[in-house]
C-alpha cells in the first residue's frame, strides 16, 4: 500500500512523542512555578499600576456590556402610551421608580464607602502609632543594654536582634498578608523568647539596679507594643465592608445603566465615566484597609537598628 497507517503517521511518532514530553516539561515547570498571592501583588506592584488595573477592567467590562444590551436597555425603558383617550391610563413606567431606586442605591453606597474609610483610616493612624512607640522603645532598649556589664550587655543585644529579626522577617509578611492567627502565635513566641533570654541573665539584684528596673520596664513597654501593633491588623469586618461596598457600587452601576438611558454614545460615555470613579473609591477603600500594605502602608525598616 502506497499509503499505509505506517507511511502517513510513523513519521510524525517522534514528533508527537517529544511534543507530549515537552508539553510534560511545561505542565512541570508551570507547577513548581512560585505563585504570587494578592497581597505580595499589592506589595510588589506599584499603586498608580494596580490603578490603572482597575479602572481598565472596570471600564472595558462595563461598556461591553452596556454596548452589547442598549437596545433592550432602550426598550426596557419605553413607557406605555394612551392609545385613545378614553382608555385608561397606563400602570407607571419603569422611569417613575427609577430615580427613587438609583437615589436609595447611591445613598447606602456613599454611606458604607464614608463608613469604611473613616474606620480604616481610624486604624491606619493606630498602627502607625503603635509601631512608631514600639520602634522607640526598641532604640531605648538596645540603648539601655550597651551600658550593662559586657557580659548582660552582649546577651540582652543578641535577644533584642534575634526580636528584632523575628518581627522583620516572620511577623512583618504575616501583618502584610493580614494573618492575624499566625501573627498572634508568633508575636506570642517571640515576645516570649525575647522575656526569657533576659531574665536569664538579669542578675539577682536586679530590683536594686535603676538600669536594669529601666530595661525591663522598656522591655515591658516592648511586648506591650507589639500587642498594640497586632491589633490594628485589619478585622474580618474589614472584609465584609468591602465586600457590601462593591456590591452597592455595581448595584448603582447597574441601576444607571438601565434606568437612566440615553443615546448609545452618551451612555457609554457616562457610564464609563462613572465606572471609572467607582473603580477609583473602591481602590482607595481596599488600599488603607490594611495599615500594612498598600499606599502608604507601613514600612518594616521602622523596626532596625539606628
Amino acid at each position: 500500500m502506497p499509503h499505509s497507517w505506517r507511511t502517513r503517521y510513523g513519521g510524525h511518532g517522534g514528533r508527537a512523542r517529544g511534543t507530549r514530553g515537552a508539553g510534560l516539561a511545561e505542565a512541570e515547570t508551570f507547577k513548581n512555578t512560585p505563585r504570587v498571592s494578592f497581597s505580595e501583588f499589592t506589595y510588589s506592584v506599584p499603586a498608580w499600576i494596580r490603578l490603572l488595573l482597575v479602572i481598565a477592567v472596570s471600564v472595558v467590562v462595563v461598556v461591553a456590556l452596556i454596548g452589547r444590551f442598549h437596545r433592550h436597555i432602550l426598550a426596557i425603558n419605553t413607557a406605555p402610551v394612551k392609545v385613545n383617550d378614553d382608555d385608561p391610563d397606563p400602570p407607571p413606567g419603569i422611569k417613575d421608580i427609577a430615580g427613587r431606586f438609583i437615589a436609595l442605591a447611591t445613598f447606602a453606597f456613599v454611606f458604607l464607602l464614608g463608613f469604611g474609610f473613616s474606620q480604616f483610616w481610624s486604624t491606619a493612624k493606630d498602627a502607625r502609632d503603635a509601631v512608631q512607640s514600639e520602634a522607640t522603645d526598641f532604640q531605648r532598649a538596645v540603648a539601655l543594654a550597651q551600658d550593662l556589664p559586657q557580659e548582660q550587655s552582649s546577651a540582652v543585644g543578641a535577644a533584642l536582634d534575634a526580636y528584632q529579626a523575628r518581627i522583620v522577617e516572620i511577623e512583618w509578611p504575616l501583618m502584610v498578608s493580614a494573618d492575624s492567627v499566625k501573627l498572634v502565635q508568633e508575636r506570642y513566641t517571640s515576645g516570649e523568647a525575647l522575656l526569657t533570654a533576659i531574665r536569664e541573665v538579669r542578675p539577682s539584684d536586679a530590683s536594686s539596679d535603676p538600669l536594669w528596673v529601666n530595661l525591663d520596664s522598656m522591655v515591658s513597654n516592648l511586648v506591650d507594643d507589639a500587642v498594640d501593633r497586632t491589633n490594628a491588623l485589619p478585622s474580618p469586618m474589614a472584609v465584609s465592608i468591602i465586600a457590601i461596598v462593591i456590591v452597592l457600587g455595581i448595584v448603582n452601576l447597574l441601576a444607571i445603566a438601565i434606568l437612566q438611558p440615553a443615546s448609545r454614545g452618551t451612555h457609554l460615555v457616562v457610564v464609563a465615566a462613572m465606572t471609572a470613579l467607582t473603580a477609583f473609591l473602591v481602590f482607595a477603600l481596599v488600599e488603607i484597609s490594611n495599615p500594612y500594605n498598600g499606599v502608604g502602608g507601613i514600612i518594616s525598616s521602622l523596626m532596625t537598628r539606628s
